[in-house]
């Protein structure tokens, strides 16, 4: 007798219906918060990634989709050489089906359907705030793949109104990039990624329209440079015309202090906590990478882009670093909350290199492309 799920590749006669379903199930925690694509799914899943596999589970029964998952090969650093990895994301399932032995299959028609010979890792990240799904995930359970943990990441909410003057940053001239500048900027960006794991290596040809960054453009760039050198690099990066987030829900607490907590942000430039159903208005600071001889490079960045990006309707900017990132130190000095999550290596033993193989460099992925 037939199982009442199977497993396949989605294609794009899918779009709609994983974008309801992504839209329908938000992610859980103290808030919880829906991401939708439109008008693309695969448009959206296709920003950083050289390809996208999503595995669709579906009920022969009902006739649709139940859960999904994206495996996207990228060209990121492992052990400070360019590799092809595969970022696992979007997980997802309908409530009513969760438990059993549905993941499990999901992973390993996911093992199996690959258009193309599999990277030799994967990685992935859990937001602290589900640990029931870090528990499952990572419980070895019905042939799941290894999990090993790697690292944490921060990711920071800003909003542009905290961004104060950098201090002694009148000695650094910023200016915004340009198509002639990009390569520059781009061999200054993999010198510094190359000191993380998993950080992406960028060509300029990424760049180029029709490339891996949609609504991205050289002029997006910001440096920092003293007398010629060039001695750090950021991005503005607006991607709302192709992915949108919105909080669906609040915790019990989180609902109750909610409006104190708002004044209390109103009054210290902190973000504020949005009305159920409201979407997130943000810009992802982005591409950011700062030599390590440069402690005023960062704040000038941030002051410029945070004074060219006033007024367009953003209550918040995103940046993510990895827990033992440098930048961490002076972005725990400004006023945002923070979400954490844990990264993780993953890994089937019989495609390749264990995690063990990594040589302990910290993990820093761009969540702009997440």
């Amino acid at each position: 007798m037939a199982s009442r799920y199977h497993f396949a590749l989605a294609t794009g006669a899918d779009d709609a219906e994983l974008r309801t379903l992504i839209r329908r199930v938000p992610m859980g925690g103290p808030v919880r918060i829906a991401f939708q694509r439109e008008p693309s799914f695969f448009a959206a899943e296709r920003v950083g990634a050289l390809s996208v596999d999503v595995i669709a589970g579906r009920d022969r029964t009902a006739g649709r989709i139940v859960g999904f998952g994206s495996r996207s090969t990228r060209r990121l650093f492992v052990n400070g050489a360019p590799a092809r990895v595969a970022y696992l994301s979007s997980l997802r399932s309908l409530p009513e089906i969760r438990g059993g032995t549905l993941l499990a299959r999901g992973y390993r028609a996911l093992r199996e359907l690959h258009t193309e010979p599999p990277p030799p890792y994967c990685v992935t990240t859990i937001l602290d705030d589900n640990p029931a799904a870090k528990r499952l995930l990572t419980s070895r359970r019905a042939g799941l793949p290894v999990y090993k943990e790697i690292g944490g990441l921060r990711t920071y909410a800003i909003t542009p109104a905290s961004c104060t003057p950098a201090r002694a940053s009148g000695r650094l001239t910023v200016a915004r990039g340009s198509r002639a500048t990009l390569g520059r900027i781009l061999d200054f960006i993999n010198r510094n990624n190359a000191q993380f794991q998993f950080a992406p290596c960028h060509r300029p040809e990424d760049f180029e329209p029709g490339g891996l960054f949609p609504d991205f453009n050289p002029e997006h760039f910001y440096t920092a440079s003293l007398n010629g050198a060039l001695l750090g690099v950021a991005a503005a990066w607006d991607q709302g015309r192709f992915k949108q987030t919105a909080i669906t829900g609040y915790s019990g607490a989180f609902s109750c202090v909610r409006p104190f907590y708002n004044l209390y942000a109103s009054l210290t430039d902190r973000p504020r906590l949005p009305d159920i159903g409201e979407p997130l208005r943000f810009f992802y600071l982005s591409f950011v990478a700062v030599d390590s001889s440069a402690p005023d490079a960062f704040p000038a960045l941030l002051e410029r882009i945070c004074m060219e990006m006033k007024g367009r309707g953003h209550d918040y900017l995103l940046i993510g670093v990895g827990e033992r990132h440098p930048l961490r130190a002076a972005l725990d000095t400004l006023r945002s909350r923070v979400i954490t999550s844990r990264v993780y290596a993953v890994s089937w033993p019989e495609f390749g290199p264990a995690a063990a193989e990594l040589d302990g460099r910290p993990p820093h992925l761009e969540i702009a492309t997440l």
